[in-house]
């Protein structure tokens, strides 16, 4: 299951913000001509991290040393149906439709069993944000923009 961002979270979220960014721009004299680049994020951020061996609130209540296997809680994303969701989608409803029992149209699939993406798949399908953090200036970087996802 996907952690998700709700608009509301969002708007109650910290973070950098488009007038953030502009007062940005505007203090370190970032040229319109700048190339915005932002940060890498592991995937690791979003499946959970292995924190087996730290200490930390324990499933009683209590705390102590987490046991093996024990994960951090995946950060959380904000879907939006991008163009893969829709690709997806686009497939069911051809399914649906009956498009492909068309065998003079498509005799590569005929007799083959066409299976529809799984509301799970869907969801996975979906385009993922992350709020971002904050911008960075480093003093080498003149025509950078560059911006920090992790805090």
């Amino acid at each position: 299951m996907i952690n998700q961002w709700t608009r509301e979270d969002l708007r109650k979220s910290h973070g950098l913000t488009v007038g953030d960014i502009l007062e940005f721009v505007k203090k370190h004299k970032v040229p319109r001509t700048a190339r915005v680049l932002v940060e890498r994020i592991e995937d690791a951020y979003f499946n959970g991290i292995d924190i087996s061996g730290m200490s930390g609130k324990l499933e009683d209540g209590s705390y102590g040393i987490l046991p093996p296997g024990s994960k951090s809680n995946g950060w959380r994303v904000y879907l939006k149906k991008g163009e893969s969701w829709w690709q997806c989608q686009s497939w069911n409803d051809d399914i649906d439709s009956g498009k492909y029992l068309d065998a003079d149209q498509y005799p590569r699939i005929q007799g083959k069993e066409l299976k529809k993406y799984t509301e799970d798949q869907l969801i996975d399908s979906m385009t993922q944000y992350i709020p971002a953090f904050c911008c960075v200036k480093y003093n080498d970087e003149e025509d950078v923009l560059l911006i920090n996802i992790h805090y």
